[in-house]
């Protein structure tokens, strides 16, 4: 069934002093469950005088029962998306809030639900106009379903499928072999690569451990030989001790080739994803629009070790990148190890940990944040990021914990300190998101980073 889009303006319950905001319509009469794309369109018709608001904050779609009024949609400034009443996946919201001329408010159902028919109404408030300017209403009636009328609809839509799937065989036939290739070959290419890289690396990782193991044996039989000056102050046990550790480094060598089971994010440092056995980690980054029309606030450290590009100005726009390294597939480690430390969710938190997130507001001027490749989990609109985080705190920072120890990597302060990893060092870094002057920035609870919102400041820690 092919639904021919009829732009119909009800207009006759207009007072003399006709309305800049119109509520249209673009089915009058629908049958539910048959009717496709079923579209409520709230948005301005005048000529730019006749409307005292000049910049809207808020744009509300009602739905009419009984002279009681329900919420359908609601746009305000306070948020960056439209904030549904009731809101579910039958239908589809997309708005603007702002300039007069620019705001909108548009429901499309993709097929009328019972929910669909129905009258409606539009109320605009701005900040220029303590009144609510309110759209003459508009019905959308209930049609019978016949038995034609399903027929017709069986028939129509066996022939689109018929369509659909005719011209995706002829499309995919002729090259899908090659494509297969392709991605296989690409796909041993890059598997090979990484283990040879991690051979290196692994072999040099095990190398610097003999050399330390071999120079405590020395000392020890120097110890024990009387070589050593009687001037000299020495502990045996010591010695025998950090020799025995280092020997249980050595044969973790094999276990710490891998990351800890579980799927989760790292922010990505200058040097790339840390090695990870055979695994290839998945990459991506968010590009957040940080304050643009006054002063902006944005900080790196000057020897910041993050992945760059960190900040950008374009034109008049400022950016901060976040890149991240994703584990999309449950790594094959050992668990996380206790510890006070952040890392990124990806789906369920590792065991252990607990999740929060922060919900941080970038630029609503002509927003233009954007994301590319793959990312932990958030929501990410061109005004908006919501990230989430699993923290932990069941072990003491200062208590050294074993992850890998080939490249670089961070991981997010919490509860006051660096969490100590063997083998490795460790310096404190901070990264400030200028966030936009609304204020909105919100801490779901307190599992989430160190730092603070309004603006978002991320206290970070580099391990090397």
């Amino acid at each position: 069934m092919i639904v021919c889009f009829s732009l119909l303006l009800l207009t006759s319950h207009l007072s003399s002093a006709a309305a800049s905001f119109l509520l249209t319509t673009s089915s009058s009469k629908v049958q539910v469950g048959f009717t496709k794309h079923v579209t409520l369109d709230c948005s301005y018709w005048g000529d730019g005088g006749s409307s005292p608001i000049q910049n809207v904050t808020e744009i509300t779609i009602f739905r009419i029962n009984n002279e009681s009024l329900e919420v359908v949609e609601k746009f305000s400034d306070a948020f960056s998306t439209p904030t549904p009443g009731g809101h579910d996946a039958t239908r589809v919201v997309t708005g603007k809030i702002g300039p007069l001329v620019e705001t909108f408010l548009k429901i499309v159902w993709p097929i009328a639900t019972g929910d669909t028919p129905g009258s409606y109404r539009c109320d605009v408030s701005g900040d220029s106009n303590p009144s609510v300017e309110h759209s003459p209403e508009v019905s959308i009636q209930e049609a019978d379903v016949t038995l034609s009328d399903v027929v017709a609809f069986l028939t129509q839509e066996s022939t689109e499928v018929r369509e659909f799937c005719t011209n995706l065989v002829h499309t995919t036939d002729g090259n899908i072999r090659l494509k297969l290739e392709e991605a296989g070959q690409n796909l041993t290419n890059e598997i090979t690569a990484v283990e040879e890289r991690f051979g290196l690396e692994l072999q040099q990782l095990r190398e610097n451990q003999t050399a330390e193991i071999r120079q405590l044996r020395a000392d020890l039989e120097a110890l024990s030989g009387g070589t050593v000056s009687n001037n000299s102050t020495c502990n045996c046990d010591k010695f025998q001790n950090d020799l025995e550790q280092l020997k249980t480094r050595l044969d973790y060598v094999r276990i710490l080739q891998y990351w800890p089971e579980g799927t989760y994010g790292l922010l990505m440092p200058e040097t790339g994803c840390p090695l990870n056995g055979g695994a290839v980690w998945d990459t991506g980054y968010r590009k957040f629009h940080t304050e643009s029309t006054t002063t902006n606030l944005d900080f790196v450290e000057p020897d910041s070790h993050l992945k760059t590009p960190i900040k950008e100005r374009n034109e008049t726009n400022n950016f901060v990148y976040l890149h991240f390294c994703v584990s999309s597939n449950r790594s094959l480690g050992p668990p996380w190890p206790p510890g006070s430390y952040c890392i990124h969710s990806v789906g369920q938190c590792p065991s252990g940990s607990n999740q929060g997130y922060v919900y941080a507001t970038s630029e609503h001027t002509h927003p233009a944040s954007t994301k590319s490749g793959h990312l932990p989990t958030m929501n990410a609109g061109l005004d908006y990021t919501q990230t989430f985080f699993c923290c932990r705190s069941d072990g003491p920072a200062s208590e050294p914990v074993y992850l890998p120890t080939a490249r670089p990597f961070y991981l997010y302060r919490y509860k006051g300190e660096c969490q100590r990893v063997e083998g490795m060092s460790v310096s404190s870094e901070r990264l400030v998101l200028d966030t936009d002057d609304v204020n909105t920035d919100v801490f779901q609870n307190q599992f989430h980073p160190d730092g603070d919102i309004n603006n978002w400041e991320i206290e970070l820690c580099y391990y090397q």
